[in-house]
């Protein structure tokens, strides 16, 4: 079993369910989780939730501006934020 499996079986599960409860408190928070397999030794996978401003508090501002430039290689990346009638929010990156 490699890093991306675990990731995947054991990790995916409760990383779903601690978003749920930051975005339902407004926890901010950054993670970033190196994955690697047999294709592609470089694989990160990385999660931000902003605020109830829709912002990344203190260094967890730099932080995930860091995570932005390695998983892109340094060039642009495009963010795009949907709000919901219910008033969530879902973020989605697209990497060039």
């Amino acid at each position: 079993m490699n890093k991306e499996q675990i990731y995947d079986e054991q990790i995916f599960p409760l990383m779903g369910q601690i978003i749920r409860i930051c975005q339902e408190h407004k926890i901010a928070v950054v993670a970033s989780f190196h994955t690697p397999n047999d294709e592609d030794p470089d694989l990160y996978c990385a999660t931000r939730v902003t605020d109830e401003a829709g912002k990344y508090p203190g260094y967890l501002a730099e932080l995930s501006s860091v995570i932005n430039r390695a998983l892109n290689g340094g060039g642009p990346m495009l963010m795009m934020t949907t709000e919901h009638g219910d008033g969530s929010k879902t973020m989605v990156a697209i990497v060039p």
